[in-house]
């Protein structure tokens, strides 16, 4: 099944066919021949756009989520780190490991370069 004919299906299912329902009108995840679709498919709803809801709720992280940030902003710089180390000698094949200090190329050699932030 189409995703849109999928989620018109289940909206109508959980008797929302006539509700008011809001999207992020403004998002470029949610294409404007998608949301015609939706519209066309729930013609008794009332389409309201809640972006600024949305975009209030997303600045709400929980701490798992706020480490998962983290550990994405130290995948980053490690991964730039070891971009600009090609002047060491290091090759694309060795290990990098993200520390709370920043991080580590590991190599199979019998030396360890540490990159600090």
């Amino acid at each position: 099944m189409d995703p849109v004919a999928g989620t018109i299906a289940l909206l109508k299912n959980r008797g929302f066919a006539r509700a008011r329902i809001g999207v992020e009108l403004n998002s470029q995840f949610l294409p404007a021949g998608v949301f015609a679709r939706l519209r066309d498919g729930l013609p008794k709803a009332q389409w309201v756009n809640a972006a600024d809801v949305l975009d209030r709720a997303k600045l709400i992280k929980s701490p798992a989520e706020i480490d998962y940030v983290r550990q994405a902003g130290m995948v980053f710089h490690c991964s730039t780190s070891l971009r600009d180390l090609g002047h060491y000698g290091l090759t694309a094949s060795e290990t990098l490991r993200a520390t709370d200090h920043g991080c580590e190329v590991l190599t199979s050699l019998p030396r360890m370069l540490t990159i600090r932030k």
